[in-house]
Order: C-alpha cells, then structure tokens, then sequence
C-alpha cells in the first residue's frame, strides 16, 4: 500500500490532537475506499479501518513518522 503525500502531511499536521488524527484517517480511508470501488464487499475496507487504528494505538505515543512507517509496513507484510 502507498500512502500519497498528503495523507502524510495530514497525519504530520494532526498529531498529537486526537479528533484532528481521527479525521485525517477518516479522509485516507475514504480515499483507500475510492481506489478499491467501495461497494459490494467491506470485507477489506473493514480489514484495512482496523488494522489502521490498531497501529494508531500502538504508536500514540511515538512520532507521526513512526505511525506511517508501521502503517505502510503493516500493508506491505499482508501482501
């Protein structure tokens, strides 16, 4: 999975203020959504919301940096 610049910058932007973090991954998931036709199956839509917020917990307290590198990563081990 790539995540485009300004999906990266609004994570920069957002961190350390929860509701703005939250919306900036709102707006990348419904961007991710658009890519894979939104539609008949929320399987990995579903999938995807979750394994990105469980990242987002698991580096709350780390640099926004580290949060995406974890994310990308996360995507890239899943094939």
């Amino acid at each position: 999975m790539n995540i485009d610049q300004r999906h990266v910058d609004a994570v920069k932007a957002a961190w350390g203020n929860p509701n703005k973090v939250a919306e900036a991954g709102l707006n990348l998931l419904w961007s991710l959504a658009d890519k894979l036709s939104f539609g008949t199956d929320h399987d990995d839509q579903a999938s995807n919301a979750l394994r990105a917020g469980v990242v987002a917990g698991l580096t709350a307290g780390e640099t926004p940096e580290i949060f995406i590198e974890k994310l990308v990563a996360a995507f890239r081990d899943d094939g």
